[in-house]
Parts: structure tokens; C-alpha cells; sequence
């Protein structure tokens, strides 16, 4: 009987211990962490505005010659010149009324009229740009700077591209004729012209600065007796001074510079008087000598 109960202990031992086993061990582990192979996080990406981008600028040019400039006498000259810009965020991002041209040459700004769009391409806009250049803007190398907005505020700008703006030789005079208070023959009296001439430069030449003014006379004939003169070798010529003793002596046919003579180039100041000086009279008759006497010519001012 004792037997057969030993065994039936033992037989319920080995059928209870395991479990009896984990039960125990879990008491000392239950704290521990459970471990984890796998985890999710969140990405993100930010992106920003693109900053446009100019492109291209087309070579300034008015006129035959590529990168000069042809102003126009005594008046103002559209230059016309298109540039090209690209916005990755699109071509609709880019704020046409923004696009400007400027036209820079010692601190003088020619800036233009207006900029319109005239090409869309994917994400490239091509602008038209009018900038007015006046007759008597300075001659040599002109700057360009080209520059646009995005609708962020977000710029661009290209000042990389030059060209030429070319000499401009132009003047007026007023009046167109010359004349002398009557004379009598022989007199070595010196005599001034009735009224000076009023020269205007209509251009972008300066004198002295870049050349001189020049005039050739010729030998007034008379109108009844052409063969009778009195010679260009009688005359001077001058700006504003004493004509009469240091203005330039003037000789048939022959180009001389016209002395005390500075032209300024602009709106305002670019005007010179010449002054004109009979310093005697041959022994003649009496009648009109003038250049419009048999054989004779007009005289020429030039630049």
C-alpha cells in the first residue's frame, strides 16, 4: 500500500514540476523588458522656394554692328533687348511686372520703359526690354544689368553683359547767314559781324574734349563785278572773346580749327556762339560781296 503510494507522488511530481519551475522563475523575471526587433519613426522633407535664375541676355545692339550702340541727332532712341529666365517652381512664379534693365555708364542710369514678356517655354520666361538712350548719352562702354522677382521676393540679377555706344557728330546753327554792317573800301577799321552764330550740338561729341570745331571760308564776290573780292584771309573767326586780335585767321577754301570754341554735350549747355571779325577792307567798289557771287561757295561749319 505505501508503495503504491510512493509512486503515485513521484508520478505527480514529474507530470507538476515544470510548470511548478516556470511559475517559479517568472516571479524573478517579471520585470524584465520585452525586446523589440522592428520600430517605426516619421520622415519629412522640407522643400523651399527655388530662386530664379537668369539664363541669357541677348548682345545690346542698335544699329548694323553687334554690341553698339547708333544714338539718333537731337532726340531719344528706343534700344530694344530681350533675356531669358528660369524658375523651377515654375514659369508662372516669376513676377513679369519686376523684370528691369538698366543701362550704366559713370553713374548715369538709363533704366527702361518697360519690360514685357513676349515667350513662355516650360519653366523659362523671355522678357523684352526697352531702354531709351538720349542723343547726347556719353560715348564708350555701357554696363547692362538685367534683374527679375519670383512672387516670394526671391531675385535675380545678371550685370555681366557691356557694349559700345558710338560718337555722335551733329550740330545746328542758327542763323544760317552772316553779315556786316556796311563798310567802306580801304578801311582798316575791324569790324564784328552783325550777330553771332549759335552752334547746337545735337550729339554726343564734345569740344575740346574729343575734337575741335573747323570752318572753311571762302573769298565773298561781288555781285555785280564778280572779279572783285574780298578774300577769307580778311576775316577771323572765334568763340566768345576778343575775335578781332586771337580769333582764328581764315584762308579760301581751307578747313581751320575755330579757336576759344568748348561744346558741351547734354540737354541744357550745349550751345557755343562764334563770333566773325572783318579786320580790313581792299580798295573795291561799292557793291553786296557775298558767297553767293559768281564762282563762290558757302562757308562750312563742322564738327
Amino acid at each position: 500500500m505505501k508503495k503504491r503510494v510512493l509512486i503515485t507522488l513521484i508520478l505527480m511530481t514529474a507530470i507538476l514540476l515544470p510548470y511548478a519551475s516556470a511559475g517559479f522563475f517568472d516571479f524573478f523575471n517579471k520585470d524584465k523588458v520585452k525586446l523589440s526587433q522592428e520600430a517605426e519613426t516619421n520622415v519629412s522633407v522640407t522643400v523651399g522656394n527655388a530662386v530664379p535664375v537668369i539664363i541669357s541676355v541677348q548682345q545690346v545692339t542698335r544699329g548694323p554692328s553687334v554690341g553698339f550702340v547708333d544714338l539718333l541727332a537731337g532726340t531719344t532712341a528706343n534700344v530694344y533687348f530681350n533675356f531669358s529666365v528660369r524658375d523651377d517652381n515654375g514659369a508662372a512664379d516669376l513676377n513679369d511686372a519686376s523684370a528691369r534693365a538698366v543701362f550704366n555708364k559713370s553713374a548715369v542710369l538709363n533704366s527702361a520703359t518697360g519690360c514685357v514678356r513676349v515667350l513662355e517655354a516650360g519653366n523659362v520666361r523671355t522678357y523684352q526690354c526697352a531702354v531709351v538712350m538720349n542723343y547726347y548719352s556719353e560715348m564708350g562702354i555701357w554696363s547692362v544689368n538685367v534683374s527679375i522677382r519670383d512672387n516670394s521676393g526671391n531675385s535675380a540679377a545678371n550685370i555681366a553683359n557691356t557694349f559700345s555706344v558710338q560718337a555722335l557728330k551733329d550740330i545746328s546753327i542758327a542763323p544760317l547767314s552772316i553779315s556786316f554792317p556796311t563798310v567802306v573800301p580801304s578801311s582798316v577799321t575791324p569790324v564784328l559781324s552783325s550777330a553771332n552764330t549759335t552752334v547746337t550740338n545735337k550729339g554726343n561729341w564734345e569740344v575740346p574734349l574729343n575734337g575741335q570745331i573747323t570752318i572753311i571760308a571762302y573769298d565773298l564776290r561781288g555781285a555785280i563785278t564778280p572779279s572783285e573780292i574780298i578774300p577769307a584771309a580778311n576775316f577771323r573767326a572765334s568763340g566768345v572773346g576778343t575775335v578781332c586780335t586771337t580769333g582764328t585767321v581764315l584762308a579760301n577754301g581751307t578747313s581751320l580749327i575755330i579757336n576759344n570754341i568748348a561744346l558741351s554735350r547734354g540737354a541744357a549747355g550745349n550751345t557755343e556762339d562764334v563770333a566773325y571779325c572783318l579786320t580790313s577792307v581792299p580798295l573795291i567798289s561799292s557793291q553786296t560781296y557775298s558767297t553767293q557771287g559768281g564762282g563762290s561757295k558757302n562757308w562750312k561749319i563742322s564738327i
